[in-house]
């Protein structure tokens, strides 16, 4: 399949889940319609005396109010946020008439010691149903859970008393509920959520199969960050929608973790990715930095915080959801940087992102208490998710397409160096020729290490096993250094071979490739019986300084000399940070002078 033709399919695909998503929002209510909310709130210390406020009489405590001598009931939506006290929650007469035939109590999964249930008969309200957090053990569609009702025949009222919970989720998100026919699974979400949930967890796993596909062809780190953000999206949204239920029975404690853990996560990769998705240069080193650090510090802070840990109880959802307001600013400056510099991949991210973040900002919002969003946001937020991963991937197709490209036109453009009198004609690897004719366009193309390689006491080759057992260990030699796609070999005469190198790990590659010598003739020559090994000067520059081929071979050249007097066998490299203009340097020595010094361990080449 083309690139061109993935692309058009990406980008099919996400018009379509802007189409269905919205089609799905305006027919699939996020709640069965029989659910019933709960009327009134209390919060602080329980007093048996005051289990409800009056019905219908309020005393004195204002619009939405009612007092009594427990304290002030808010009848009324309370959101989220933190809590420090306990919770009590009030179905009254008329909910419990509109809940008639509620066969549950459904509310958002959170930590709490208790949670007990009372029934108010006229004057008298018994405790019918007591339960502590490892009681629950039945999940439903959403982060919810479910706990059979008491009989209510008669009831005046429902009080629910949650001690110690960790957040209002739990009481904002309470409702009673009747089972259908097919069990718990009809509780929580409405069933049309659950299927615009699945289909966009289906859509999802698109993006990683031809994930799979690009990296087998272009070795590329940003598409595993991709892949594993996905992943972590993926299972958000299982969770988070309740699909995850169908599958396994998850204990109370790991999905208390795993809900947020998930998201948290799903928000550093994705960070962590962009910094490598982006062409190199489109953020500064401070930025690239700010943003790398601010992502592992997120994700190493509000991963603390998710821990059960007593400390946290009364401000971690405040703390977790105001913890990624850094995150968010350092990650839309390092995109408006982006921008400015004319990356062509950040647009994607923008196009993406934009919509994840403004909702992002609403959770936020609502994480720390400060606004209440209707049910069917929750499901916006899901889709916005979907659209985030389609919009990357778009991105990565057209990122891969042009690294492709590129990759091409460099092979393209060595084939025709291989086409001139630029190779060497034993080894069959570039010459010194080539080296000196090209060297300003290599390092154009991030060739900035530059390492002298030589041979140990090679003349005890040639006098030991003939020249052409030394012509055979240069050959394999050339192999050798050829096994690296991002180095190129050069022979420059005798036994002395150079290496132009780009891309990361430079020092650690060079070693491996010096060290893999003595294993590769020993391998395919047994009949030497002589261990050859080699020494190796390495320089490496930053792209953009001024330099020419023979400041960066005689830098490199004095390494080796030392690597030589230092016992052989090894590779001494350094980092040059400043050179005068070419042309005026004080080392104007030919490379070949060096090879002089060296002759008495060597002698004559065995070319």
């Amino acid at each position: 399949m083309s690139i061109r033709l993935i692309f058009v399919l990406f980008a099919f695909l996400a018009a379509v889940t802007g189409g269905i998503g919205v089609v799905g929002l305006a027919l699939a209510h996020p709640l069965p319609v029989d659910s019933v909310r709960a009327s009134c709130f209390a919060f602080g210390p329980v007093d048996a005396g005051a289990a409800s406020p009056g019905v219908g009489s309020p005393d004195g405590g204002g619009p939405g109010t009612a007092r009594t001598n427990g304290g002030e009931w808010l009848c009324e939506p309370v959101g989220h946020g933190s809590v420090t006290g306990p919770v009590r929650i009030l179905f009254d007469s008329d909910d419990l008439a509109a809940a008639a035939h509620a066969t549950h109590f459904v509310s958002h999964v959170a930590r709490f010691d208790t949670l007990s249930m009372a029934v108010r008969r006229g004057d008298r309200t018994k405790e019918v149903a007591r339960y502590t957090l490892d009681d629950i053990d039945m999940f439903v569609n959403g982060p919810n859970f479910a706990l059979p009702l008491p009989d209510l025949r008669g009831a005046d009222a429902l009080i629910v008393t949650v001690t110690k919970p960790w957040n209002r989720a739990i009481a904002s998100d309470a409702m009673l509920e009747q089972a259908q026919n097919d069990g718990a699974m009809s509780l929580g979400r409405g069933r049309g959520s659950m299927l615009l949930m699945a289909f966009l967890c289906g859509l999802m796993l698109v993006p990683l199969i031809y994930n799979l596909a690009f990296y087998r062809v272009l070795r590329k780190t940003f598409i595993i960050w991709h892949s594993a953000a996905v992943i972590s999206m993926l299972i958000y949204i299982k969770i988070a929608s309740g699909l995850g239920n169908y599958l396994l029975t998850p204990n109370i404690h790991v999905l208390l973790f795993l809900y947020p853990f998930s998201f948290l996560t799903a928000a550093f990769l994705g960070t962590q990715f962009t910094v490598r998705f982006l062409e190199p240069g489109m953020l500064g080193p401070g930025m690239r930095r700010a943003l790398v650090v601010t992502g592992w510090t997120t994700f190493a802070v509000l991963g603390t915080i998710l821990l059960p840990l007593p400390m946290f109880r009364t401000v971690s959802l405040t703390m977790f959801s105001a913890g990624f307001l850094p995150l968010t600013f350092v990650y839309v400056a390092a995109m408006m940087q982006a921008r400015r510099r004319g990356s062509r991949a950040v647009w994607f991210q923008i196009i993406g992102w934009t919509p994840l973040l403004l909702l992002g900002l609403e959770r936020i919002a609502k994480g720390v208490g400060l606004s209440e969003s209707p049910p069917w946001v929750g499901q916006l937020f899901f889709l916005t998710l979907a659209f985030e991963v389609l919009m990357t991937s778009l991105g990565v197709v057209d990122r891969f397409d042009i690294l492709r490209r590129d990759h091409d036109q460099a092979r393209s453009r060595l084939e025709m160096l291989s086409g001139l009198v630029d190779r060497d004609a034993l080894t069959g690897i570039f010459n010194r020729r080539a080296l000196e004719q090209k060297f300003a366009e290599l390092r154009a193309e991030g060739f900035t290490g530059l390492a002298v390689l030589d041979l140990d006491f090679f003349k005890q080759v040639n006098d030991r096993f003939g020249h052409s057992a030394g012509d055979r260990v240069l050959q394999e030699v050339a192999k050798v250094l050829s096994s690296d796609d991002e180095a190129l070999p050069f022979r420059m005469g005798g036994e002395e071979f150079v290496l132009l190198v780009r891309g990361n790990a430079m020092q650690e590659r060079c070693e491996r490739i010096r060290s893999a010598i003595p294993i590769r003739v020993a391998n395919q020559m047994p009949g030497i019986d002589l261990v050859v090994t080699a020494s190796m000067g390495l320089v490496d520059t930053p792209p953009g300084t001024r330099t020419s081929m023979r400041q960066l071979y005689a830098h490199a050249d004095r390494l080796l000399y030392e690597a030589k007097n230092s016992g052989r066998d090894r590779m001494i490299s350094e980092r040059m940070q400043f050179f005068s203009a070419p042309g005026r340097t004080a080392d104007r020595r030919n490379p070949q002078t060096s090879r002089g010094r060296r002759a008495e361990d060597n002698g004559p080449a065995g070319a």
